[in-house]
């Protein structure tokens, strides 16, 4: 009976160790952990709020240069409870009814919040200027207030770190978060860290577009009448006119080639100077599918550009291109065209036809920064043909992988070049070990010294609707440092399949 007790206890002991564990794994595996932060204590100050002293807050030099001019959404919240610690549960959870805001910290030293006030009628969509700020580097504060002053101000904001994980930056405050009633009927405030993570500049857009609501006005703003001498609208076309397809209308365009993008009137006559580019504080573009904004026009900043270019690295039959007119901070004139995006051979490349020489330029799109690619075309024949091209990462990528054999299918999956690959053609299909020297047989000028590992599969030619069409071998090829075995450098290499 006593050993039965004793397994018995044994058991339970290791199920509230299992679930404690299982609540630090939930808050260690979130990509904005943060362990000295939220194992940290925090104090509550003669002004009445919360901080974290000794705190090595942010510079200057990386307030200016990452935090100010972008717009930040909140992505955790935990309160801190009456022993400094951190709550492990969100706290948002707890204050369902609340809309924490998302923040906007303007090059005026201002700083605006956008939220959804449900205690209003309506629940509208309001942005509020929250307060001028001055920052304090040798505490991380931003924004103070008195806490036990009769007239209150509770804008209150200290910033302790930033961080970068998986190609995303997080920001780390500590704030007021609300109320919470004391046992004497009165109430005191709540306060917490608030982690932000950065958004995209179209999502900041579209904040400041659709929550117009304005808190310190009581109302939204009056619509402005934009005169017809400066609506606009706007042209697609080839940036090269012997790439320019007159039966294409101005709506079909292949992938990987370079477009440009300028302003007109209703019929289309593209001039400057005209009243649409005066009129606006700013002309900004976006594209439904990718997540960056373009600024053609700044009056702040002194920037005119009648005319601008960039590439597209994806197939779509519905890919939406909008031009927005700025006025006093928000939209108030927009125009919006449709194209369709389509790939024809090797990223348009006719392995029959003879061809311009190659450009050599860097492929880049204003509207995904996150992406830049390199194409080159080599060895010409007699013809004036080329017999293979490499599709190169920019910068030329290197990885530094533990174990390269174990991980590297894994890791180039997540590469921009692989995933950009699979939107184009096929998915790609993994290499056996078994059958890379076949693989590479295929191939005239691949470099001995390289490792095969994933190919793709070209489309028939009838699809492109080219008769002389040969189709095309595609493999993406790792090169290992010699020296240095874990670092690898890796591209796409294509040829015709002849």
């Amino acid at each position: 009976m006593k050993q039965k007790l004793l397994m018995a206890l044994a058991i339970i002991c290791l199920l509230v160790l299992a679930g404690c564990g299982s609540d630090d794994d939930n808050r260690e595996s979130l990509p904005w952990n943060s362990k000295e932060l939220f194992d940290a204590t925090y104090t509550m100050n003669d002004e009445g709020c919360y901080v974290l002293k000794d705190a090595a807050s942010l510079s200057w030099n990386e307030l200016s240069g990452k935090v100010f001019g972008n717009g930040w959404q909140p992505v955790a919240v935990y309160k801190i409870l009456s022993d400094g610690k951190l709550s492990q549960d969100d706290y948002r959870e707890e204050a369902s009814n609340i809309d924490f805001a998302c923040l906007y910290f303007n090059s005026d030293s201002q700083l605006f919040a956008y939220y959804q006030d449900y205690a209003l009628s309506g629940s509208p969509l309001c942005k509020k200027l929250w307060k001028k700020y001055a920052y304090e580097e040798n505490t991380g504060i931003l924004m103070r207030y008195d806490g036990f002053a009769i007239q209150k101000d509770w804008s209150y904001l200290q910033m302790l770190k930033m961080k970068e994980s998986d190609g995303k930056t997080y920001l780390y405050t500590v704030q007021r978060l609300g109320n919470q009633p004391r046992e004497d009927d009165g109430s005191e405030p709540v306060f917490g860290m608030v982690i932000y993570q950065r958004m995209s500049q179209r999502d900041l857009d579209n904040k400041i577009n659709h929550y117009t609501y304005d808190v310190d006005k009581g109302r939204v703003p009056e619509p402005v009448k934009v005169p017809d001498s400066c609506k606009f609208s706007f042209r697609v076309q080839y940036a090269f006119p012997d790439q320019e397809d007159t039966d294409n209308q101005g709506l079909w365009f292949q992938t990987f080639r370079l477009l440009s993008f300028m302003l007109t009137d209703d019929k289309g006559v593209s001039q400057y100077p005209s009243d649409y580019y005066e009129y606006y504080d700013s002309i900004v573009w976006k594209c439904n599918e990718l997540p960056n904004t373009h600024v053609s026009v700044s009056k702040k900043d002194k920037l005119m550009e009648w005319v601008w270019s960039t590439y597209f690295f994806h197939v779509s039959k519905f890919t939406e291109i909008t031009a927005m007119g700025y006025k006093d901070g928000r939209s108030v004139y927009e125009c919006t065209k449709h194209i369709y995006l389509y790939n024809a051979g090797f990223l348009g490349y006719n392995w029959n036809a003879v061809n311009i020489e190659d450009d050599g330029m860097t492929r880049y799109c204003l509207f995904d920064k996150s992406k830049q690619f390199l194409l080159k075309m080599g060895g010409l024949d007699d013809q004036q043909k080329y017999e293979y091209a490499e599709l190169y990462e920019v910068p030329k990528e290197t990885l530094e992988i533990t174990n390269p054999e174990e991980n590297m299918v894994e890791i180039l999956k997540e590469t921009n070049l692989v995933k950009t690959m699979d939107k184009i053609y096929v998915s790609h299909v993994v290499v056996l070990d078994s059958k890379k020297e076949q693989c590479k047989a295929q191939f005239k000028h691949l470099p001995d010294d390289v490792d095969v590992v994933m190919t793709w599969k070209d489309y028939l030619e009838s699809d492109y609707g080219w008769d002389d069409y040969a189709g095309t071998r595609m493999v993406l090829v790792l090169k290992k440092d010699k020296e240095n075995p874990q670092k690898v450098s890796y591209y796409v290499h294509a040829e015709p399949d002849y």
